[in-house]
């Protein structure tokens, strides 16, 4: 074990292995799982937490976290042919390093080379995932894919899946995504288009819609919590996806509690409607930006 990795890891009571950054000018802090890269915790200087994880989640090799920032990765759901959600969140990634400056912590993680799955599918693709604590207590995740390939052009979907802790979820509204467009995969095939018509969006049944070319911010306001999260997105991420499963969907979920479909929603950075390109020795970057302010 890497002294870098000695300083930062520790496990969990089921031996899985997690990394702990800490932000001493604002005093926020997160924990991310070796598994998958998975920010699993987001809290401010007085422990508040701001991202959900299920309390039925399983902590184990090779399956995904529920909740936090799983990374969906290369495909988003089962649009394509790679498994559904890809393969990176179900992937043993590595702590490349651990970088501090001008008030800013950030972890730097890599999929290794010799990962089964990328050696099947994308081998010369490398995959690198910052995770950043900066000086305005803001949480950065940015998603790098280089493409090491001499002739081809390297395509694939994705999200940041992020799961945001809310107090009451009747109490829950996301603004900015008036007028745009979206697909809701509750609703039959030959049905799902549709354009927002509200300006503030409550829900109130289960909701599955990815949104398109969207605005670069979008809120979640929690009147319960007292505070809302403003969602920065850079243009590589040009959609997003709205997920709450509600009372029959969580009940379905083995790793998910009946009733915490109160407690969360997801609102996910995404590149989906028209896949991402990447031409021979390019690099594409996505990076979401999360605040969280009190209202």
């Amino acid at each position: 074990m890497s002294g870098l990795v000695e300083k930062y890891a520790e496990k969990d009571a089921h031996g899985q292995v997690f990394f702990t950054l800490t932000n001493p000018a604002t005093g926020s802090s997160c924990i991310i799982y070796q598994q998958g890269a998975t920010v699993s915790s987001w809290k401010d200087s007085t422990g508040d937490e701001r991202l959900f994880v299920s309390s039925k989640c399983v902590y184990k090799e090779g399956v995904a976290i529920r909740g936090g920032v799983p990374i969906c990765w290369p495909q988003f759901s089962g649009f394509g042919s790679f498994p559904k959600h890809g393969y990176v969140r179900n992937s043993t990634w590595e702590l490349k390093e651990v970088k501090e400056g001008g008030g800013s912590v950030v972890g730097v993680f890599v999929l290794p080379n010799d990962n089964k799955e990328q050696m099947k599918h994308l081998p010369l693709v490398s995959v690198e995932y910052h995770v950043t604590l900066d000086n305005n207590d803001h949480l950065i995740t940015e998603l790098r894919v280089k493409n090491n390939h001499s002739h081809d052009t390297v395509e694939f979907t994705g999200a940041l899946h992020t799961y945001y802790r809310v107090g009451d979820i009747s109490q829950v509204s996301v603004s900015g995504l008036q007028n745009m467009e979206y697909v809701d995969q509750i609703k039959p095939v030959g049905q799902q288009e549709c354009v927002e018509l509200h300006q503030d969006i409550t829900i109130c049944s289960e909701v599955d819609r990815i949104y398109k070319n969207v605005p670069a911010n979008v809120q979640i306001i929690d009147k319960s919590k007292g505070r809302k999260f403003t969602i920065s997105r850079s243009r590589e991420f040009p959609d997003c996806v709205l997920w709450n499963p509600w009372v029959e969907k969580a009940i379905s979920l083995p790793d998910f509690a009946d009733d915490e479909y109160h407690n969360m929603v997801c609102l996910e950075p995404a590149v989906i409607a028209t896949p991402a390109k990447v031409a021979p020795g390019e690099m594409w970057c996505g990076v979401q930006k999360i605040a969280c302010e009190k209202l």
